[in-house]
């Protein structure tokens, strides 16, 4: 049997300071009452076997079906301790608040369980250890295509070529973090968004980009003058409102960046053939993988 066939990695296998932060980050989120969204802006910043059993423990101590684990004991000494109708209305309201947050929570830890223990399988088959343990920085591209004409109807493109194999919720992350449709606009941030069929996925994209980056680019000159000259028309004081038209070339490359940005899997292919060949670049090795997006 292969050494990765154990995929299920062990407390004793981090240092003791990795497992503090493990039960640290479980704390921090039991003092926020579960909340879903502290889970998922923080838990990518631990290592992967942290993550493993952050899900892991969390889906132990958080169990409400258990009456001795973590949280419903927690609920049982809080209601044993009122003394007053207020601290009754009072727990009445966080017990229901938790228990909802704690309902969504573990639908998504079990979804969560799955997707790591993929990547760690991933690792260990391919010899990537140094992505499992060690605390790691990975790659992000500071790369948002830009959306100048049209975003709204281009934002419900979006979300029509995705809607089969993404949540809204999914959808709308992978938009913020990979087009830019106004001056206001926060930086791209590794997304963890799993690929279950890739063709289907590189299909949807190209759609994207076929939709309207590739008439622009391929029109980008002509679509500059007309709009220019458009403005230049108008009244002085309705010009004040449009600025110059500055598009730049969308090419398959870019939507190459933002798909490494979002999906974890692209990013560790490209983990997997650096260390087959150490001198390859990021860049290179995108230019290759965009020939994927295409109809």
């Amino acid at each position: 049997m292969k050494k990765y066939k154990r995929v299920i990695p062990r407390l004793t296998d981090l240092d003791p300071s990795d497992v503090s932060e493990i039960f640290s980050f479980l704390k921090s989120l039991f003092e926020v009452k579960l909340r879903l969204d502290h889970l998922q802006e923080d838990l990518y910043k631990h290592t992967l076997y942290q993550q493993y059993f952050i899900v892991q423990y969390g889906k132990q101590y958080f169990n409400l079906d258990n009456t001795n684990s973590y949280l419903s004991k927690r609920l049982y000494d809080l209601e044993q301790d009122i003394e007053s109708q207020d601290e009754e209305d009072a727990f009445i309201a966080y017990k229901e608040v938790i228990t909802t947050n704690n309902l969504i929570l573990q639908k998504k830890l079990n979804l969560l369980e799955k997707n790591i223990i993929n990547r760690v399988r991933y690792y260990l088959k391919h010899g990537i250890q140094s992505k499992l343990s060690p605390s790691i920085s990975e790659t992000v591209i500071d790369k948002k295509i830009p959306v100048y004409l049209k975003s709204r109807e281009f934002k419900k493109i979006v979300y029509k070529s995705l809607k089969a194999l993404y949540s809204e919720q999914q959808i709308d992350d992978f938009y913020i973090n990979s087009f830019k449709s106004s001056t206001q606009s926060f930086p791209p941030k590794l997304l963890y968004l799993e690929i279950e069929n890739s063709s289907i996925l590189y299909a949807a994209i190209y759609s994207l980009f076929n939709y309207k980056f590739k008439y622009v680019s391929e029109n980008l000159r002509t679509l500059n003058s007309k709009y220019n000259y458009k403005v230049s028309k108008m009244p002085l004081v309705k010009q004040k409102f449009y600025s110059e038209l500055k598009t730049d070339k969308v090419t398959r490359y870019d939507f190459m960046c933002i798909m490494f940005n979002a999906f974890p899997q692209i990013r560790d292919t490209y983990y997997k053939a650096l260390k087959q060949t150490p001198s390859l670049t990021l860049k290179d090795y995108l230019t290759t993988k965009s020939r994927n997006i295409r109809a």
